[in-house]
């Protein structure tokens, strides 16, 4: 069976994304059922002779929604797309949060902002000094801030995510994350595969530690109330799934990472659960490329 992973352009990547090529490259020389392309979607790649299709790294597509979404209609129907595209669409959304909430999901104080003056507002609802502003559609830490409620740079970036026709997210740091305590969950299958830790990325004032997007990626042991975590999100994404009739490849997703964080105080919080196209850093796990490989031919073999 032939397997598109799709990616975007090396000039745009930068060096970025250094495992797509490593699964492609693992995939064909290990798997029996199996044979990998990597393809940049916006050449608009003929995909009528392949069986599935993977998302991996089209990383620019928040800077080119409406190309993307025009790409993403042109895709032959026949085609099985991991993950399913509703809930790429979904989980692409920030605004997810709310309906995660419904199902009892724990995050950080969040308000959720379409107005330059609903901002001034969330703003002194406060009581931390320090806010974190991001755009409800964005990748990579992109026109994402840490700053003081009071610091005017932190309402240029709402006007600016505004001006997108974002709405902009206020939420509560949580403080653990400036130390080094964010967990990402990488599941497979729908099952807990492996967990990763990050550094602190946002610099406070705004930008990032070191002046550069850097993820400062480390093996890491998730806690037992962040699996759990992990887990009741899986749930609730499964019953969001099956409520909306986006299928079985949706209510089981064949990958995602759920980013979380515990607090100082002991509580696991949900940071973002991401079906699109995470990073699953598979090489810093024994036999990482070799589940992901297992969990495919689950998906396109068994």
């Amino acid at each position: 069976m032939r397997v598109a992973l799709i990616t975007t352009d090396s000039d745009f990547l930068n060096g970025d994304d250094v495992e797509t090529d490593m699964v492609r490259e693992y995939l064909n020389a290990n798997s029996q059922h199996l044979h990998a392309d990597a393809l940049i979607w916006h050449t608009s790649p003929d995909l009528s002779a392949y069986d599935a299709l993977i998302f991996r790294s089209p990383w620019d597509y928040p800077i080119r929604q409406a190309e993307f979404s025009r790409w993403l209609s042109s895709i032959p129907a026949n085609l099985r797309i991991f993950n399913p595209i509703q809930l790429v669409n979904w989980s692409a959304d920030k605004l997810y949060l709310k309906e995660l909430a419904a199902f009892g999901i724990r995050f950080s104080e969040t308000s959720f902002c379409d107005t330059l003056e609903g901002c001034r507002r969330a703003f002194g609802c406060f009581a931390e000094p320090y806010v974190i502003i991001k755009p409800n559609i964005s990748a990579g830490s992109r026109d994402t801030g840490l700053f003081r409620a009071n610091d005017p740079e932190a309402l240029t970036l709402c006007e600016q995510i505004i001006a997108s026709s974002k709405t902009v997210l206020i939420q509560k740091p949580i403080d653990s994350v400036q130390d080094g305590a964010e967990r990402g969950l990488i599941y497979l299958n729908g099952r807990f595969s492996h967990a990763i830790s990050k550094g602190a990325i946002l610099r406070p004032g705004g930008g990032y530690v070191g002046g550069v997007y850097t993820e400062n990626i480390q093996p890491a042991t998730a806690t037992d109330n962040e699996i759990q975590l992990g887990d009741a999100v899986m749930r609730a994404v499964q019953q969001v799934a099956a409520r909306n009739m986006w299928g079985a490849d949706a209510e089981v997703p064949l990958y995602a990472r759920i980013d979380v964080a515990t607090s100082r105080d002991g509580e696991a919080l949900l940071l973002e659960a991401e079906f699109f196209e995470p990073q699953l850093f598979l090489r810093f796990v024994d036999q990482g490329f070799e589940r992901f490989m297992g969990a495919i031919e689950e998906k396109l073999v068994r």
